[in-house]
């Protein structure tokens, strides 16, 4: 008993605690992001294409994604999410606010 309450514990404060890195690409109005728990991402197989918050109603987080202002679409794989931007947003600005909202997914 008191090892699942350990283990549960310790998965909750891996994942408030986890690292999630922005990789730039070729298209500067995207941003890939990847953690070093992939896992987090993880939905269902294969690769999920969002080209707005109408088609991002089943996933959690490509709704919590497109909440945030100047997201324009999602590419989310089991490893990874990639988001574009409004060409006048600053991704110094949004990053912060991205950043969160990936670990909570």
């Amino acid at each position: 008993m008191m090892f699942v309450k350990r283990s549960i514990l310790r998965s909750l404060v891996s994942a408030r605690f986890m690292a999630i890195k922005a990789l730039a690409t070729p298209n500067p109005l995207c941003m890939k992001f990847v953690s070093d728990n992939p896992s987090i991402f993880l939905t269902a197989p294969g690769i999920k294409e969002y080209r707005s918050p109408a088609e991002a109603t089943r996933s959690p987080l490509a709704r919590a994604l497109f909440a945030v202002e100047g997201v324009t679409k999602l590419m989310h794989g089991a490893d990874f999410v990639t988001v574009t931007k409004k060409e006048m947003v600053d991704w110094a600005v949004r990053f912060p606010s991205l950043s969160p909202r990936l670990r909570r997914h």
